[in-house]
Parts: C-alpha cells; structure tokens; sequence
C-alpha cells in the first residue's frame, strides 16, 4: 500500500519521508535542529528574493532615523538624488520594511522614516507655511516601495500621504500622554 520513501537532501540537510525515521531521541532532536537551520536558510533565501537585500546590507545605509529636522530631512534629499545606487538600496530598504498591505506598508515605512513632529511642520502641498513633500526624491522612494509591493496608483499614494502628514499632531500628542 505504502511505498518505502528513501530521504532526500535539501541544502545538505537529510529530511526523512514515510520510510527511514530516526528511532532514538537523540536521532529524532537531531533531525528536528538539522530541519530548522534549513528552514532558516530557506527564508533567508526568500526573504533576499523577495526584496533583493538582506539584513546585513539594509544596516549598511547608515541612516539616522526617524528623521526629525527639515535639515536632514534636506541632506537625505541630496544624497538620494546624487547617488543612484543609494536610491536603489533605499528603496529596498523601505520594501523590507513590510507590511500586509499598500496603507499598511505606507503607515510603517512613514513611521519608521519621519517623527510625528517633523510631519507636521510638513505637508503634500506645502500650504500655510509647511515643507513641501509632494516633489521629494524620499516621496518618489516611497512611491516605489509601496507600489513595488503593492500596486498603487499616485493618487491612492497621495491620499495616504496626505491623511498621515494631517493626523501627525494628534499621534504626537497620544504619544506625548503615553509617557
């Protein structure tokens, strides 16, 4: 009824199907540690496939985040616009981020790049004296994070763009009474 299954190797490591089992704890505790580190190595290979970086080069970006002064917010803008490999490996970066959705996404990459109080002395537009994020090299970066993951119109970027920069006082306030 049963055909005799021999083992067959994934990235060096023996997997044991229906036939050959380890029959002692110390086989079976074995088998269990070998199954985990090529789990392990597997969704490191996915996660490099996936968003084409590890977590060894995302660090060597040498970011200062979240960014809390237009200063450096200015600064970043430079060096994405004078660097394209660094563009790239931002954008990476953002994707790596994660998240289950394109708001989702969106939400995390914003919260991890800008403060709350960075955010509202910005807006989409720059009106009533506010910096001006709409034309930014890091929204275009963003952009591309977001829609490299999730397709996304500019508008639906735009609008969840807008909707963050516009609730950045309320969040900094919750915060603020949080500690």
């Amino acid at each position: 009824m049963f055909t005799e299954l021999q083992p067959h190797t994934v990235q060096q490591t023996t997997v044991y199907n229906r036939g050959m089992r380890p029959t002692t704890i110390d086989e079976k505790l074995d088998h269990v540690i070998n199954l985990l580190g090529a789990l392990k190595v597997e969704i490191e290979d996915l996660k490099v496939n996936r968003y084409g970086v590890s977590a060894q080069q995302v660090q060597k970006l040498d970011l200062n985040l979240p960014i809390d002064t237009i200063d450096y917010l200015k600064g970043l803008e430079l060096r994405i616009n004078g660097d394209a490999a660094f563009k790239q490996e931002f954008v990476k970066y953002l994707q790596h981020i994660g998240g289950v959705s394109a708001k989702d996404l969106h939400t995390r990459c914003y919260k991890r790049i800008f403060t709350n109080s960075l955010c509202e002395s910005c807006s989409w537009k720059g009106f009533k004296n506010n910096f001006k994020m709409e034309d930014l090299a890091i929204t275009k970066c963003l952009y591309d994070a977001v829609n490299g993951s999730f397709p996304t119109t500019f508008k639906e970027f735009e609008l969840l763009t807008r909707d963050y920069l516009r609730h950045s006082k309320q969040r900094r306030e919750r915060e603020q009474k949080k500690s």
